[in-house]
């Protein structure tokens, strides 16, 4: 079965450089998000899939956006963890989520290896 993630981005902060997010597994609400504003992917659909990280040492989500490399769905819990990759976990405060990894693993479950297919909102 094709999986479709969905990123509804909620609000933002210039001086945290950093906006929070919502994401959804075919239409259903799976973890709170975290990007660097400054940095974040735009407004669209893009493919997705699986693969080695060399940075991160495991495989992870990625996110195919033209012009650039290395967009991934990883853990971290402030925008400072991200260079423009989405991260994942439970939202306890304005821009701050906790739990990411155990979050990031319960996708990885999610996805299974498989492309998958992002909007972003």
């Amino acid at each position: 079965m094709s999986k479709q993630l969905t990123l509804v981005r909620c609000n933002s902060s210039t001086s945290l450089d950093s906006i929070q997010g919502e994401l959804y597994v075919n239409g259903v609400f799976f973890c709170h998000t975290v990007e660097r504003l400054s940095k974040a992917i735009p407004k669209g659909s893009f493919s997705c899939g699986v693969s080695w990280s060399p940075r991160f040492g495991k495989k992870l989500p990625y996110v195919c956006v033209a012009g650039r490399k290395g967009i991934r769905f990883h853990s971290g819990n402030t925008s400072h963890d991200s260079q423009g990759c989405i991260l994942v976990g439970r939202l306890v405060k304005p821009h701050l989520i906790v739990e990411s990894r155990l979050t990031l693993s319960a996708l990885m479950s999610i996805l299974n290896n498989v492309n998958f297919d992002l909007i972003v909102k």
